[in-house]
């Protein structure tokens, strides 16, 4: 409330039409940071033969004293061009990757959010993922994260999977901690040190043996979520192609430490879109209560948009998430198993523990 010089958020993508104005994806994340007094405007990157050209912010920072964060909205590398001017899949991508490789650059504040690519199953690098490598930073975008769900009646392969906030002395983890976090295809990063930046990891998956990294995933992106389960060939684990390990790095924070000091962040997560209406602004009923389904996306999103803009004494988990109930609700089925057990199953037990009693006796 003291604070004069609230941030500005840039939804940094390459898409063929202006996204926030279109959209109702990300009104619910505009609402919320506009309750803060952060304003949110986006920067369509044209085309990758371009030079990059950062947008003007002069109506919404006349004096120029705002910490700006660009956050990315990666592009779906597979899709075509759907009409004439428009950019396909992969020149979109390309075009986002000279934006990112332009802001780390220039040490602008940096939330890189990332879909699966095709480009690495063709032999090329992704050109969002490759500027990250300076950070000591390796995302396979070639192979999302899937996660197998069997039961008696059938099988299922997941592409939402939950992430759990790695403990660790960064801000950004006292606003996430112990907060489920919902990511949509998920790409594991892999951190290799780097005397420059200091990298703290802030999600992991773990691989409880249904999780793993599919290389054969385009033909499961591209069919609508409501049929995938109508395939006939789900996606499955092959040791010669995929890969499974203890835990998976999904997000994480990296500050420069170079000698002499540069200033530098980046907080870099393994999703796109996981701040959006759908996943962060989800609800649930629980015991009579509302609640959202994954409070912990929300919050990420606006302690990674406040650490980035240097403000890092205002980083604090909100009340609504305090207020989410973690003990889930019983499920209707094991609850009258519960009751069963409490009204006949404690009678029918000291009557048994009675006659075995007696037969001691005798």
């Amino acid at each position: 409330m003291l604070s004069n010089t609230k941030p500005i958020v840039v939804l940094t993508h390459s898409e063929n039409a202006r996204i926030l104005e279109s959209s109702p994806f990300f009104t619910s994340i505009q609402d919320r940071l506009g309750q803060r007094g952060i304003d949110m405007t986006e920067w369509q990157v044209g085309d990758p033969a371009d030079p990059v050209t950062l947008p003007d912010l002069s109506e919404l920072d006349p004096d120029g004293t705002r910490p700006v964060v660009f956050v990315t909205l990666s592009p779906d590398s597979s899709a075509s061009a759907r009409k004439q001017g428009d950019l396909p899949g992969p020149k979109r991508a390309a075009a986002l990757g000279n934006a990112v490789a332009y802001l780390l650059d220039h040490q602008l504040p940096l939330l890189v959010n990332v879909n699966p690519s095709i480009l690495p199953s063709y032999g090329e690098p992704d050109p969002i993922v490759a500027p990250l490598e300076q950070l000591g930073l390796t995302l396979s975008t070639g192979t999302p994260l899937l996660r197998e769900v069997v039961s008696t009646r059938d099988r299922q392969v997941r592409t939402d999977l939950t992430a759990l906030p790695e403990p660790s002395s960064n801000p950004i983890s006292h606003a996430i901690a112990n907060l489920p976090i919902q990511l949509t295809w998920p790409i594991p990063i892999t951190i290799t040190p780097n005397a420059s930046w200091q990298v703290t990891p802030l999600l992991e998956i773990a691989d409880t043996g249904s999780v793993w990294a599919e290389s054969q995933w385009l033909g499961y992106w591209q069919t609508a979520r409501a049929q995938r389960s109508l395939l006939p060939n789900l996606p499955r684990f092959d040791a010669d192609t995929d890969r499974r390990s203890d835990q998976f790095v999904v997000a994480v924070a990296a500050d420069r430490t170079d000698t002499p000091p540069r200033t530098g962040r980046v907080v870099v997560v393994g999703s796109n879109g996981w701040y959006a209406n759908p996943i962060a602004f989800a609800y649930q009923t629980t015991d009579g209560r509302v609640s959202r389904t994954y409070p912990g996306n929300a919050e990420l999103f606006e302690a990674a948009v406040l650490y980035l803009a240097g403000m890092d004494e205002q980083i604090a988990k909100s009340a609504s998430a305090r207020a989410i109930p973690m003990i889930v609700q019983i499920e209707p089925a094991r609850l009258r198993v519960l009751r069963w057990v409490l009204v006949a199953g404690l009678p029918i037990g000291v009557l048994v523990l009675g006659v075995l009693w007696r037969l001691v006796r005798k």
